[in-house]
């Protein structure tokens, strides 16, 4: 039997911090992400918006949900680094 792939999961900012956005996809950006076409819905009251970002080190799923706020999921290690330069660019802002 394959071994089950772990994925983790990151609450970045809430999901209408559009500052947070644009910080996220420029550190996606140094990090060597390119981004697949985003897809938007409404599933019931809460408005739902993801996008998948794909690099040679594995890919990251990015969402932005109502009341859940605005997150990134992928492997452990993607999402260590990715923290990593988020804080870094925060520091430095």
């Amino acid at each position: 039997m394959p071994a089950e792939s772990k994925t983790e999961t990151w609450v970045v900012a809430a999901e209408y911090d559009t500052a947070a956005l644009k910080r996220l996809g420029l550190v996606l950006e140094s990090l060597g992400y390119v981004f697949e076409k985003r897809l938007s819905g409404v599933p019931g009251s809460q408005e739902l918006t993801t996008c998948r970002a794909y690099s040679p080190y594995g890919s990251l799923s990015i969402e932005a949900e109502t009341y859940v706020g605005l997150s990134v999921r992928g492997a452990p290690q993607l999402i260590a680094t990715l923290r990593c330069r988020w804080a870094e660019a925060v520091r430095s802002a």
